[in-house]
């Protein structure tokens, strides 16, 4: 998998962004890769890996999947609203992406925000997400309390 993702960070380079004085700004996809790397293994043992993913972000702004993995690391440290943000800014772009479709789903069902949620699950599996990811997921319990 971080062979694909290399690849991926590699097809989808783009400008890369000015520095700041506050901004370190990592010049290649394999320092963002990198950033990658360290931020799942966060969220592997339970951490939040948000501060890496930014990073890995800020290196390449057009990926899209390091923005979804970016969503996924604030949704899991409890920032959903913020989750919702990244999550809606990959949409924005990649409209016919099931699974993020889907997470954006789950946090909108934690956040009792429930017919948006019913909505967005609906989209994710006209979008192909994979249907066994409803089974267990107990982000969509306030979703399956409705009647």
């Amino acid at each position: 998998m971080a062979g694909v993702l290399a690849f991926l960070l590699w097809a989808c380079s783009g400008e890369t962004p000015t520095p700041g004085p506050d901004l370190p700004v990592l010049s290649s996809p394999r320092q963002a890769l990198e950033a990658w790397r360290r931020g799942a293994a966060e969220i592997a043992r339970g951490e939040s890996g948000v501060a890496a993913m930014t990073q890995a972000l800020e290196a390449q702004p057009r990926t899209l999947l390091l923005r979804h993995w970016l969503a996924l690391a604030l949704a899991r440290s409890g920032a959903l609203e913020e989750a919702l943000v990244e999550v809606e800014a990959v949409l924005a772009v990649e409209p016919g992406w099931g699974l993020a479709h889907f997470n954006r789903a789950c946090w909108l069902s934690r956040l009792g925000r429930v017919e948006e949620a019913g909505a967005a699950l609906e989209t994710a599996l006209r979008t192909g997400a994979d249907p066994t990811l409803l089974w267990g997921e107990g982000d969509l319990d306030p979703l399956r309390a409705q009647p």
